[in-house]
Formats: structure tokens, C-alpha cells, sequence
């Protein structure tokens, strides 16, 4: 497995973090998270277990904690699908639940 996709919410969460970061901390600080989190997409991709199961969250999901955030994803024929990209502070239940994936 070496081939990964963002969901529609999951690019929408990626870009919202990339602006919030560019608007924070400047340009140098938005180019080294990006980097950050592609390089994460694609260890994801290679290692697609490395996360933490997290079915008492939604069934089949898991959870990769990076920099200020948490990736969630599944693995959907032999390609990771990642679901959402979330802030390590906010209630992930919930926003799982109840935001559309």
C-alpha cells in the first residue's frame, strides 16, 4: 500500500490549517507544516497501521497525532482515505459526529 486521498472535508480542514498557520506565523512556519503533513499522508500511506485504532470513535477509523493535530483515516481498498485532519484541543467526538465526512 503506498497511495493515500483526502476526503472533500479532509483537503477543506488541510487548507483551513494552512491558512490559519500562514495568517499566525508567516510563510517559513506554513511551508515547513505543510511539509509536515504531507510527509505524514505518505508515512501513513506506506504504514498504513501505524495509527491508533480508534472504534470507539467510529468503527474502522484511525487516529495519527502530528504537530498541533490529529489525522483521522481508514483504509479503504488498499489505499488510505483521510477523513479529516483536527485540532488536538476540540471535543473529536463530537466534531466527528456531528460535521459531515
Amino acid at each position: 500500500m503506498s497511495s493515500y486521498k483526502l476526503t472533500i472535508q479532509a483537503e477543506q480542514d488541510y487548507r483551513a490549517i494552512l491558512e490559519q498557520t500562514l495568517i499566525t506565523w508567516g510563510t517559513a512556519q506554513f511551508e515547513k507544516y505543510a511539509a509536515i503533513l504531507d510527509k505524514a499522508f505518505e508515512r501513513l500511506a506506506t504504514m498504513p497501521r501505524l495509527g491508533t485504532k480508534c472504534n470507539h470513535i467510529r468503527e474502522g477509523y484511525y487516529r495519527y497525532h502530528i504537530g498541533r493535530h490529529y489525522i483521522f483515516y481508514r483504509i479503504v481498498s488498499e489505499k488510505v482515505e483521510i477523513v479529516r485532519l483536527l485540532d488536538d484541543r476540540r471535543d473529536i467526538q463530537k466534531r466527528l459526529f456531528l460535521e459531515e465526512l
